[in-house]
């Protein structure tokens, strides 16, 4: 397997980036032409399936992906590159091809008409065309700030953006305003513990529960702590909700002290964490007597 071009979204890319390599930790990025898209190199198949399951700024991947710049060439002269690479990338079964843009669009360039014509492309190869359920998508994304394009072979959803919406933290049974934005939750979960067999993540201050949601439904196991009685009977009350209505066997919230973890803890934890998650109280909801910075030391 050849290089795979990663493409990213959401508000801070070098973020998605990070998040990317903590999810492939062997694996080798590279920057490319647009700050949305890396070169990856040194991952499996199935590495890149968790990543694309688990990552809430992933994309897709594009399989050994094509990137030009629209100022350096017309648009026969993209598509004689393009039928070069579909002739040494062959497929087998239906196909169909997937665009969309990134920021503004690319002056002088019209993305459905070079879909159209990457769509012809493939007929002439004698390609079946589903546009419903293709075996194989041929993605080409325009990313307007570089007036660059890219495309090929695609690994993952392309557009459709990280699911997150029927969890939202105002749609949750127990809410406070400060609630963290499940986006932000998992792109936390997966910088503090990479891939899913790097073991157990604990949230020390878990509020109403968030990161130890979306630690849960990734399928890691997860440990949420509030020395609050009221927070920690909210946070087992949406980690019921995250999951059908039923606590997950594999995550649990503890009331304790966060500054004295290894009591609180399962014996079986200790020397097994991963990492650790938390959104230390700020602003008029950290009222307490010990300083922040002690309070992380500790």
């Amino acid at each position: 397997m050849g290089d795979m071009l990663a493409c990213l979204r959401g508000w801070h890319p070098g973020l998605a980036r990070a998040e990317l390599q903590a999810l492939l930790p062997e694996a080798t990025l590279a920057a490319d032409t647009s700050p949305r898209w890396c070169r990856v190199r040194g991952s499996t198949a199935a590495q890149r399936r968790e990543a694309l399951e688990l990552a809430s700024g992933l994309q897709c991947f594009l399989l050994e992906g094509v990137v030009q710049s629209t100022q350096t060439v017309d648009e026969s002269a993209w598509l004689t590159i393009m039928q070069t690479y579909l002739d040494q990338h062959p497929v087998e079964g239906t196909v169909a091809v997937r665009g969309w843009k990134q920021g503004r669009k690319i002056s002088g360039w019209s993305l459905s008409n070079l879909s159209g014509q990457l769509g012809g492309l493939l007929h002439d190869m004698g390609c079946v065309v589903n546009l419903s359920e293709p075996d194989h998508v041929l993605a080409l994304i325009a990313d307007g700030p570089t007036a660059s394009l890219a495309c090929g072979w695609m690994e993952g959803d392309g557009q459709a953006a990280f699911s997150n919406r029927e969890r939202k933290a105002g749609e949750r049974p127990f809410f406070k305003p400060v609630s963290l934005d499940p986006t932000l939750a998992r792109l936390a979960v997966n910088l503090a513990t990479g891939p899913l067999d790097g073991g157990p993540v604990v949230d020390p201050m878990t509020g109403t529960g968030g990161f130890l949601i979306e630690a849960s439904l990734s399928g890691r196991e997860a440990v949420g702590i509030d020395v609050h009685s009221e927070m920690v009977e909210g946070a087992k009350a949406n980690l019921a909700w995250a999951h059908g209505g039923k606590s997950p066997s594999h995550a649990r919230v503890l009331r304790g002290d966060a500054t004295r973890l290894g009591d609180v803890l399962p014996a079986d934890w200790h020397g097994r964490v991963r990492g650790f998650v938390l959104d230390p109280p700020y602003g008029r909801n950290s009222h307490g007597s010990v300083e922040g910075n002690k309070l992380l030391e500790s």
